[in-house]
């Protein structure tokens, strides 16, 4: 039965997901395609990036902003890809429940013969498969593409910065889902889940910038996923660790949730 609740959800988005899978094949070829002009005036850019502050750089992520790690971390990896994964996650996590309150199939849904965990399971597992399938998607369109216009990246550290920024958008749709059992209204809670998605982003990025932000940065997972020279050295296993774990956390909370909720329809 968990199984047909996720075959359920995956023709409820596979519209949704087909438009995501061409936004991403779009953007990485765009963004590719634009390579090559970029190395043939590559010391004038480095140049000129120099100039900038070291904080700049860091909160821009234009460390060897011409090399090929360099240039796929500045524009897909700092703020492209980690809003895609967010978006997916947090739209489809909202959805999960309140979607179905929204609508009024919520009772029918729940009075179904089979618990409302193994409904929520389903849903949870078409979710995490959404975001694996668009990883995949992404390291392939980025690994395959390189190649072609001589950018050089080493496939081991793509496939590592490919995790955790799926692992972001992974923590994201944990947040959704508990927020959107709790309220019952999926605008509100898509609302609140990119709120913070926001707060958190510009702590993050604001961080070089401000010294008393450290101490909390410490604890934000956009630093978890994004942050150090993954591209060119990978990431670390820590950082994953924490994110799942954590995304762990809000789903079985969301679970804890809809034991105890008292359904209703609109």
């Amino acid at each position: 039965m968990i199984m047909t609740i996720f075959k359920k959800n995956w023709r409820d988005h596979w519209k949704t997901m087909f438009s995501w899978t061409l936004g991403i094949v779009f953007m990485s070829a765009l963004e590719l395609s634009v390579y090559p002009t970029l190395l043939k005036s590559g010391k004038g850019i480095d140049d000129f990036m120099k100039n900038f502050p070291e904080s700049i750089q860091k909160v821009l992520h234009m460390q060897d902003y011409t090399s090929g790690p360099g240039f796929i971390s500045t524009e897909l990896f700092s703020l492209v890809l980690p809003m895609v994964f967010i978006a997916v996650g947090s739209s489809w996590g909202c959805s999960a429940v309140a979607e179905e309150e929204e609508k009024g199939t919520a009772d029918l849904l729940f009075s179904m013969p089979i618990s409302r965990q193994n409904i929520l399971l389903g849903k949870m597992l078409s979710i995490v498969s959404s975001l694996c399938a668009l990883g995949i998607i992404t390291y392939l369109a980025i690994s395959l593409g390189a190649p072609l216009v001589n950018l050089t990246i080493n496939n081991i550290y793509l496939a590592s910065a490919t995790v955790l920024v799926a692992s972001l958008g992974f923590f994201f749709s944990g947040a959704g889902l508990l927020l959107g059992t709790l309220i019952g209204k999926k605008g509100l809670a898509l609302g609140m889940t990119s709120g913070l998605a926001l707060l958190l982003s510009v702590v993050y990025s604001l961080a070089p910038l401000v010294n008393n932000l450290d101490p909390i940065n410490k604890f934000n997972p956009f630093e978890w996923a994004l942050a150090g020279r993954i591209l060119f050295e990978g990431g670390q296993i820590s950082n994953e660790v924490k994110l799942v774990l954590l995304s762990l956390a809000l789903y079985l909370a969301t679970i804890w949730v809809i034991k105890r909720k008292d359904i209703r329809t609109q």
